[in-house]
Order: structure tokens, then C-alpha cells, then sequence
């Protein structure tokens, strides 16, 4: 079964702390409420053509208020807050490499640090010596290790790859060449490209009561999107900033709508629950806060 996602959208509002008057003192490390059934709703639309929403909202404070990423800044979407690192060959070992945006019309570049050498690691890397360790491709491998598609490469860092890899397309800006890759890539989710992390947990059939066995300890379990429905995306999102004026305290909420049209499907009457942390510009990670036990029906608007 193909499940389709929409695009997430986040409704906030805020309360911005003035200098007139003595702020409250909140930590720099972001907090949030405890999330009851009234912060959650789900709404099937009438249209099947139409995907079903599922909206939590969350209470945060932030004491320096560095909260938000801007999607159209150059800054939000190079290193450290990169979507993906890919990995370049180093003796047998590798070095995880970041992406950067150079130019606003492109995507992306490989952003190498200083002093670097090697291969950009592909799913041919596995068969030279020294990367045996590499996994096969197959799945759930070719969904975590690896991925297909585009890698741009400024001109001055072509010793990355050889005339083994598959080259797209070639671009000139200027005096500037621009080497378009077409490859399955070793690649990594950087985890701080999203502020806004909302994992889906469920019965972990395997739980028993009392038992000792470690593998079976966890009465819920992390739904894996990735896994469960063939290399689908996760519902992880990114909130824009939320003040331009830092430090200053800040205290609010965020309501997070996800569109899908397998919610129903995948979880019918299944016992679930959210478990919800987001995070800061300074990569300060919140508390992770679990909403009580619900079913779709019971949340259902």
C-alpha cells in the first residue's frame, strides 16, 4: 500500500517578553507541557481524494527565544542544520562530509572540511578493499544506508569522484564549473535539519508484563515510517522562526497538522500514542513529551 503525505503546516502562536517589564526566568533549553487528548485531532475529510489530518499542539518556553528555521535562509539549510551528509572513503574508515547552499536556484553542494581526501562512498564502495563492512543493498539498507539522486560538486572539489560515477549534467556560472552526480550514494538524515520531531508509537506485540527479556521491555514502540512502508518519510517538520529579536524569552504554542491518507488504513482502531521534542538554533534539544494512550476515533473532530 502507497501511503501519500501532504505537506505539514504549524500554527503558532506567541508570546514575545518586552524589556518593560522583568521577563520570567526560563532556561536557554526549551521546555514543553505535557500533551493532553484535548491537543489532539483528527479530521477525515468527506473527499477520498482528499488526505485525512491529524493535528497535536504543544506548550513551549524558551529563555533566549533562538527558536525557528528559516527555509528560505542559506544559513538554515547548510551545516549544522544540512538535510543529508553523505560520506567520502578514508583508508577503510569514513568521514561523514555535510552539504551547504551556494547559489539560492540550486540545491545543495558538498561542503568538505579542510585537509580532506577521498572517494564520495556509493553503493560500488562496498566491493574495494577495506569496505567490506558496507551494507548490501537491499532493503531495509537501500532505505537507511543509501539513496538515489543528484549531488552537486563545486568545480574546485572534482577529486571526490572519477569518470566510475555517473555524471548528470555539467553547469558553468562564471568562472565556476558545476559537476551535476546521478549515483546511489552512502548517505545519513542529519537530525537536526527538523526542529519538530513527532514519532508515532505503538503496541509492541511482543511486550510481556514483568518479563526480563530486554527486547520485549517496551510496552510502545517507534513506528518506523521508513521500514513499515517502503522507504516512505517520517512526519518530522520544521517550524519558521519564531522572533527575530534573540535573546528574549518566549512562551507559546505550536499546533502541527500532518496530512496523509493512511493514518486510517495503518492504524484503524490501534492504540497510539505521540511523542513529540523539538529543538533550538543552538541544537538544544527539549524535554520529549508522550501524549496519554488514544485511538483515531476517539480524538476524531
Amino acid at each position: 500500500m502507497k501511503i501519500i503525505k501532504g505537506l505539514p503546516i504549524f500554527s503558532i502562536l506567541v508570546v514575545l517578553f518586552g524589556s518593560c517589564f522583568n521577563p520570567p526566568e526560563l532556561s536557554s533549553v526549551p521546555q514543553l507541557d505535557a500533551i493532553g487528548l484535548e491537543d489532539l485531532a483528527f479530521i477525515v475529510t468527506p473527499d477520498l481524494a482528499q488526505q485525512d489530518t491529524l493535528a497535536i499542539t504543544v506548550n513551549f518556553k524558551d529563555g533566549d527565544g533562538d527558536l525557528g528555521l528559516d527555509p528560505l535562509d542559506p544559513v538554515y539549510n547548510s551545516a549544522p542544520y544540512n538535510e543529508l551528509n553523505y560520506f567520502l572513503e578514508n583508508n577503510g574508515s569514513l568521514i561523514a562530509v555535510p552539504t551547504k547552499t551556494v547559489y539560492s536556484n540550486l540545491p545543495p553542494f558538498i561542503s568538505l572540511p579542510p585537509n580532506t581526501s577521498g572517494k564520495l562512498v556509493t553503493v560500488r564502495t562496498r566491493k574495494e578493499p577495506g569496505y567490506e563492512q558496507l551494507p548490501a543493498y537491499a532493503f531495509p539498507a537501500s532505505c537507511l544506508n543509501y539513496i538515489y539522486g543528484k549531488v552537486y560538486v563545486d568545480g574546485t572539489n572534482n577529486y571526490i569522484f572519477d569518470k566510475t560515477y555517473n555524471v548528470d549534467t555539467i553547469l558553468r556560472s562564471g568562472n565556476t564549473t558545476i559537476t551535476v552526480l546521478l549515483d546511489t550514494f552512502n548517505y545519513q538524515t542529519n537530525p537536526n535539519h527538523y526542529n519538530f520531531d513527532v514519532d508515532f508509537l505503538i503496541k509492541n506485540p511482543q511486550y510481556k508484563p514483568n518479563s526480563d527479556v530486554p527486547a520485549e521491555k517496551d510496552e510502545y514502540i517507534i513506528y518506523d515510517w521508513k521500514l513499515q512502508q517502503n522507504c516512505s518519510s517520517n512526519f518530522y517538520g520544521r517550524f519558521p522562526v519564531l522572533s527575530e529579536k534573540t535573546p528574549r524569552p518566549l512562551e507559546g504554542s505550536l499546533r502541527y497538522t500532518m496530512k496523509s491518507s493512511g493514518f486510517l488504513p495503518i492504524f484503524g482502531t490501534r492504540p497510539l500514542k505521540l511523542q513529540v521534542r523539538i529543538r533550538d538554533r543552538a541544537l538544544h534539544v527539549s524535554n520529549t513529551v508522550t501524549t496519554k494512550e488514544f485511538t483515531l476515533t476517539q480524538i476524531r473532530k
